[in-house]
């Protein structure tokens, strides 16, 4: 079992992915629409590497959870406007 990431590193690895999502992707979103599918899609990713619980699925759902928060994070910040 992948160990639980603490509150610092789950805090340090959002922070890089919003980093990193900006780099590659300025302009996230034309409207709440796109937003909201771009978060259904990594709900997806998470969801996937849930149920085919294949070796080495809980490190990848962290990666897909912390991509989650990025896109959920950009929404709050009103980055579809």
């Amino acid at each position: 079992m992948e160990k639980a990431l603490k509150d610092a590193e789950i805090y340090n690895a959002v922070l890089q992915g919003l980093s990193r999502g900006e780099q590659l992707h300025p302009d996230f979103a034309e409207g709440q629409y796109q937003a909201l599918s771009y978060l259904e899609e990594e709900l997806g990713e998470v969801a996937r590497e849930v149920t085919k619980g294949r070796p080495g699925w809980e490190k990848r759902m962290q990666v897909e959870l912390v991509d989650l928060i990025v896109v959920a994070w950009r929404m709050l910040r009103g980055e579809w406007k």
